[in-house]
């Protein structure tokens, strides 16, 4: 049996197809003994009726109100939850992998824990901006800390820590969101893929966003240091205005 309840919330507006799948995937967990809830957290007042068929018991948590998707994560996220992993509705658990890092959680007690997109060697604790500004634009393998499955302690951290002070308008507030998780003290990107990322036409890293990415280049060169100063510009490469 588990130290720990853990919650699933799944951030959701129109896929609700890709969630009977995490449904089932996450109903496993129950045969290693893991205590855990389920909300699905919907703006998109979608049909029901084809998960209720599927017998995975969730709470269902009607947010139509946030129109616009960052409006509905920031609304997630003063829900002050405690024990939380956040998915968005397109992307699933590695079951497997989910378990590992289930039982770091329960030897080391961290606030923060992150899967990168791919496996990585080792548990990383980052100290500088510079280093998750680093994995994200220049990982030679296109590997980076995931906006999608985290684990949060209690999410009071949030708060605490100011991580929603001053966003960047635009597509890439995740970034800035994430650096900022990843540098507190007892925050760790985990060496395991612990969140299956489905790569699609509609992901936002696709989505060409010159104005998102101006403000980013000035969220990152704003952290200071020569090498945040190189990556604020080179994010530009693809946009041949800015180039």
């Amino acid at each position: 049996m588990s130290k720990i309840k853990y919650t699933f919330i799944i951030q959701t507006h129109s896929r609700i197809y890709f969630i009977a799948n995490t449904l089932k995937n996450l109903n496993n967990l129950k045969k290693y003994s893991i205590d855990f809830e389920v909300i699905i957290s919907d703006n998109g007042k979608q049909n029901k009726t084809k998960l209720n068929k599927i017998g995975v018991p969730y709470s269902y948590l009607d947010n139509s109100r946030y129109g616009d998707g960052r409006s509905h994560t920031l609304a997630i996220f003063k829900m002050n939850l405690k024990n939380v992993f956040y998915l968005h509705d397109d992307d699933d658990f590695d079951l497997k992998k989910l378990l590992k890092a289930i039982s770091f959680i329960e030897l080391i007690n961290p606030d923060v824990l992150v899967s990168p997109k791919y496996d990585i060697p080792n548990l990383v604790n980052f100290e500088k901006s510079s280093l998750v500004f680093e994995m994200y634009f220049l990982n030679i393998n296109n590997n980076c800390p995931l906006f999608s499955g985290f684990y949060l302690k209690n999410q009071s951290i949030l708060n605490e820590n100011k991580i929603f002070r001053n966003l960047i308008k635009g597509k890439y507030a995740d970034v800035q969101i994430m650096t900022r998780l990843l540098k507190l003290r007892n925050s760790y990107l985990f060496n395991k893929a612990f969140v299956t990322y489905l790569d699609h036409e509609n992901n936002d890293n696709k989505i060409k966003d010159l104005v998102g990415r101006v403000n980013l280049s000035k969220y990152i060169r704003s952290e200071g240091g020569l090498k945040n100063l190189i990556i604020g510009n080179l994010i530009f490469y693809g946009y041949p205005s800015k180039v």
